[in-house]
């Protein structure tokens, strides 16, 4: 019946995209208007006075969204980041190469004739082995059958990032209802077994093997067991514990397994083709969405509010990017080492930077801090302190007893920081062979960066100008000698920690969540992931229930995961109770 009900829904959203073609002005110049968006925002500074484009007090624009395509780009892959941030908003081509292998627990010995579940890791999978048509099994003989597939011929797959298979209210599962069914239905979020026969289905087009997602480790969802795959081995193993919701072996090492994928590298079995994505914070083709999430929170950004007619972009979109072959790059360039070199470049030492100005310990003074502080800024952007702004500096050097510093003697290190890593992607030669995906991400990373090095430039300056500087001529701030100065000083102190902190917070970067106090060696950093929770939200989502996600209460840990520690050695701890 489903498959009847997918046939039809295909027609009527096909009639409806034929008829906008020749009928709505939106979808005649969507292709035009989305690329001019988008090129006019990448090339917005250039020509522009010096003093304009790398103006230190100029912030970025609250309606920007590059920071965030940055971030979910980076993040691709990586359970960490996508456990903390379950709606995921990117829809990514892959490769998955010959030789990989995945794994498929069930209660019987018979290869799956329609679609079905796979994993990357067997600890993973052997879970399932206990689970039948999606529920546990409590009647059955509870027989354990593991079958290992090998890919013989390389499998075009389609990931959805975020917890996509976290089967809860709140958005985990948009990006999943716009691809199968047109539109968000929360109602139908336990419909699994319709949701892949209708995946399947629409990715026959494009010749999609499956569809990837992630719940406590990565899953596949694979349409044709014999196709592209052959069988290594189906083995009967003993079944596990009912391990999911008991404090057993089986679920530790099934989060063990998925901590094996949190960070970079990410998950390296998949070769996502950077060239083709499609970001949801693409506000050149869905700028509707984006003025719906003005003044909410990260965690809180959905698709459900996606307008028809940029459903009719998505479809123009997804029809001209998905259709080729998929892993070959016409540039070449290396866009998740380049955005997690940067990343690494500063996320630490923004870290550090946080803890040297929250030092407020009774003898410290706050000079020497501020000092501390000055040096440990200066060596964040040293590469780019170019011996020509000095003179500058001192050649037209404001009364440093004025209120308002200039410090624009500075820019040429802010332009320096901002476009030393891009500078040669945005030549003409190089743009020219970019996707509008790549464009994308050269764009967020654009923005970042010139964010990043706005802020640290800019207290640098400042910094200098008040003589903290070890080359300085001028003479520093001395808080002994009068007790404005040293009201002075607690002023700057606290402008750099709220600075410091905000770009944190623009940021928003989850190698920053972490454990602390650092968990002992028998212990595992913890990030709660559906489906242990403490207290799962309820009700549970359903067909004959459409409400909205129940607010939060004090004790739930599923709206904003913490981070806790858990065990990794016997006794084990059972995530959804232990703290």
């Amino acid at each position: 019946m489903h498959v009847l009900q997918s046939a039809r829904f295909r027609g009527i959203f096909l009639l409806n995209v034929l008829s906008c073609v020749f009928l709505h002005p939106f979808f005649v110049k969507a292709a035009p208007r989305g690329q001019q968006a988008f090129d006019y925002a990448l090339t917005l500074d250039l020509g522009k006075p010096t003093n304009v484009l790398w103006d230190l007090s100029r912030e970025p624009s609250v309606n920007s969204t590059g920071r965030w395509i940055f971030d979910t780009v980076n993040s691709f892959l990586k359970l960490w980041p996508n456990t903390r941030l379950r709606n995921g908003h990117s829809l990514v081509p892959g490769i998955v190469p010959v030789g990989t292998l995945l794994y498929h627990g069930a209660t019987h010995n018979k290869i799956p004739t329609i679609p079905e579940w796979t994993s990357v890791d067997p600890e993973h999978s052997h879970l399932f082995c206990s689970i039948e048509s999606g529920k546990i099994d409590k009647n059955a003989t509870r027989e354990c059958w593991h079958l290992t597939l090998v890919v013989t011929s390389p499998l075009k797959v389609l990931y959805f990032d975020g917890s996509g298979a976290a089967k809860m209210w709140g958005g985990p599962m948009d990006s999943q209802d716009l691809v199968a069914w047109g539109g968000v239905q929360p109602n139908r979020t336990f419909d699994e077994w319709v949701r892949i026969v209708d995946l399947c289905d629409w990715g026959k087009e494009f010749e999609i093997d499956a569809f990837v997602r992630m719940e406590m480790d990565f899953e596949f969802l694979v349409c044709d067991f014999t196709a592209k795959l052959d069988v290594a081995s189906f083995l009967k193993l003993q079944s596990p514990e009912l391990g999911i919701s008991r404090n057993t072996s089986d679920s530790a090492r099934v989060l063990e397994a998925g901590r094996w994928h949190a960070q970079y590298p990410s998950e390296q079995r998949i070769k996502l083709d950077y060239t083709r994505f499609i970001s949801f914070y693409d506000t050149s083709l869905f700028p509707d969405l984006n003025l719906h999430r003005q003044g909410q929170e990260r965690w809180d950004h959905r698709l459900k509010d996606i307008s028809s007619d940029e459903m009719i972009t998505l479809y123009r979109t997804w029809n001209d990017t998905f259709r080729g072959e998929w892993g070959v790059s016409k540039s070449g360039i290396d866009w998740p080492t380049l955005l997690m070199t940067i990343e690494q470049r500063y996320s630490e030492r923004l870290t550090v930077l946080r803890y040297i100005l929250l030092d407020l310990a009774a003898e410290r003074k706050v000079a020497d801090m501020l000092k501390q502080s000055h040096r440990h800024i200066r060596d964040m952007v040293l590469p780019y302190l170019l011996d020509s702004m000095y003179e500058s500096r001192f050649t037209n050097r404001p009364d440093v007893s004025t209120t308002m510093l200039d410090l624009q003697w500075a820019s040429p290190a802010f332009e320096e920081c901002a476009t030393n890593y891009i500078r040669h992607l945005e030549k003409p030669s190089v743009l020219s062979s970019l996707s509008h995906s790549e464009k994308l991400i050269l764009g967020a990373t654009r923005e970042t960066l010139t964010e990043i090095c706005r802020v640290l430039v800019g207290m640098w300056a400042e910094g200098t100008e008040r003589g903290f500087s070890m080359s300085s001529s001028v003479p520093a701030f001395d808080e002994e000698n009068s007790s404005d100065k040293t009201a002075a000083l607690q002023l700057l102190a606290e402008s750099w920690r709220s600075r410091t902190q905000g770009l944190m917070d623009w940021l928003d970067w989850s190698s920053w969540v972490i454990c602390q106090p650092a968990c002992s060696f028998e212990e595992m950093c913890y990030l709660p992931t559906w489906p242990w929770f403490k207290n799962l939200p309820r009700p549970t989502p359903n067909k004959d229930n459409t409400e909205h996600m129940p607010e939060p209460g004090p004790n739930d840990d599923w709206y904003h995961p913490v981070p806790r520690c858990i065990r990794r050695i016997e006794p084990f701890s059972n995530p959804r109770f232990d703290v």
